[in-house]
């Protein structure tokens, strides 16, 4: 049915395949277990606050608090990577008339 080179070909090209797949399948898990650092720093977060004796009212204002606390150092963190050196980048790459502005 298929000459014998392209039998041949074909099971390298499968090979080498296969080897792509196991590789990618690695990566996947490093950054599976790369993604899910945070959570599990978070349950176990929680599971402590489960084991202190806290009255309920302590418990219910801490929620909001930390989610706020968390929202800022996360929008903290984005704005430093995105705009980190921005403004001299503009300020050296505009053009003449829009200096004096």
């Amino acid at each position: 049915m298929f000459p014998e080179r392209q039998l041949t070909a074909l099971a390298a090209e499968k090979a080498a395949l296969l080897e792509r797949i196991g590789e990618n399948r690695i990566q996947c898990a490093e950054a599976a277990a790369q993604a899910a650092r945070p959570l599990a720093w978070a349950d176990d977060a929680i599971a402590r606050l489960r084991s202190v004796p806290v009255p309920p009212i302590v418990r219910f204002a801490a929620a909001p608090l930390a989610s706020f606390l968390l929202k800022r150092w996360l929008a903290s963190n984005m704005r430093k990577r995105l705009f980190n050196g921005s403004a001299e980048e503009t300020a050296e790459t505009a053009e003449p008339h829009d200096r004096n502005l």
